[in-house]
């Protein structure tokens, strides 16, 4: 009860202190729904409402909204959005091409020169100092302490040396959101703040996790994750949102529609956007949209 306090609080003082991106990922997250189904004209229009509503649209919202626009046959309009998610830096060519546009637009000369390997671009605006060191950040995470599953206690260890090191670059630089440091270095981010905000003795950061999931500077998704591993793993608790760390299948109706509702609040996308797979003690999540 206590916990669910404490995030119905921050969320209320979110409201009060500044722009909130929960309404606009509630719009997304529908857009991507209607999308996945093919229903475009109600996707676009999701889209576009959620827009209006902030003033930075993260790359991946631009390139959802262009797949819609393709479908719908309005090049022009597909075109505008691809080019900003591209100059924003959340699309490489070859993600793009993988993308699920309409045939006959990704033929058009405009696609074809957005997505060339030899595209010239103007030189995506981050803070490529700041963007560095998170890679360097990553690299310690990814490749020192965890490539081969093995020196747990000396990992969490570092991991700690690496999240004062990311702290300080925060005081320093700002939250290392997409819009400053680039979708590719706030993942990295996100993935060394994961790995340490989910443990106990990190949980006086949980309002600085919260307030850049507000602020539309951590993924939703990101913050479910980390706080349900915090719950369940450490304070052996019920998870919050039921996201990629226990099943479902044995949850009452009333409940799996209060763990969606629990996903609304703060952003996350509905239990029903994830294909959920069980083998034996394992569990895989598969995002649908």
């Amino acid at each position: 009860m206590k916990t669910l306090f404490v995030l119905i609080f921050s969320l209320f003082v979110g409201f009060i202190q500044g722009q909130n991106y929960i309404p606009y990922y509630t719009l997304v997250n529908e857009g991507n729904k209607l999308l996945y189904h093919k229903k475009y004209p109600e996707a676009a229009d999701q889209y576009e409402k959620a827009m209006k509503l902030v003033k930075y649209v993260h790359c991946e919202t631009y390139t959802a909204a262009a797949i819609a626009q393709s479908h719908l046959n309005q090049y022009k309009k597909a075109t505008a959005y691809l080019e900003k998610s591209i100059m924003q830096g959340g699309w490489t060519y070859v993600q793009i091409k993988g993308a699920r546009f309409q045939d006959e637009f990704a033929a058009t000369p405009a696609y074809q020169q957005l997505t060339s390997e030899d595209a010239s671009l103007v030189k995506v605006q981050i803070n490529a100092i700041y963007a560095h060191q998170l890679d360097s950040l990553y690299h310690i995470d990814q490749d020192m302490l965890r490539k081969d599953g093995k020196h747990q206690e000396s990992a969490m260890y570092s991991d700690s040396l690496n999240f004062a090191a990311l702290l300080k670059l925060i005081d320093k630089y700002g939250f290392p959101s997409e819009q400053i440091v680039g979708l590719a270095a706030a993942h990295q981010a996100e993935i060394i703040i994961h790995h340490n905000a989910r443990l106990p003795k990190n949980e006086a950061y949980w309002t600085l996790w919260q307030d850049a999931v507000k602020k539309g500077e951590l993924k939703p998704e990101v913050y479910a994750w980390m706080y349900d591993q915090y719950l369940a793993w450490f304070k052996k608790e019920t998870p919050y949102f039921y996201h990629c760390i226990a099943p479902i299948d044995k949850l009452s109706k009333a409940e799996l529609e209060l763990v969606d509702q629990h996903r609304k609040e703060w952003g996350v996308p509905a239990l029903a956007a994830f294909a959920i797979e069980t083998n034996g003690g394992g569990m895989s999540f598969t995002k649908l949209y």
